[in-house]
């Protein structure tokens, strides 16, 4: 895969995990200039619809509607595949890989039933 599009599937994920962001802190992020963000947002709008906000409290977001994950799975499937990582999480305790994949099911709008893990 190219540096350019392992780049472009980092912003997605940023913005997937921070939500609402400024084009400043995409740049400082990816060490890139903001320049270079405006043309990675227009690219990325092929992949995910992308929403942006004027003035204050303006930014940057992938438009809420949007799941990365419902391309592949459907809902059941996602949830199915989220519990399974929650009940290997409590036997993988401190492993930053299985953190970071399951905040990226937290973004795509899973979040984290620990009630579940409870039950079973």
């Amino acid at each position: 895969m190219s540096l350019k599009i392992e780049k472009l599937f980092e912003i997605i994920d940023f913005l997937l995990s921070e939500g609402k962001v400024t084009s400043m802190s995409i740049a400082n992020k990816f060490n890139i200039s903001r320049k270079t963000v405006s043309k990675y947002l227009i690219e990325l709008t092929v992949f995910c619809p992308i929403d942006t906000y004027e003035g204050h409290g303006g930014g940057i977001e992938i438009n809420k509607s949007f799941t990365l994950g419902g391309r592949y799975w459907n809902k059941n499937e996602l949830e199915i595949i989220y519990k399974a990582l929650l009940f290997y999480r409590e036997a993988n305790k401190d492993n930053t890989e299985l953190e970071k994949i399951i905040k990226k099911f937290t973004a795509i709008g899973l979040e984290d039933d620990r009630k579940y893990i409870q039950k079973h």
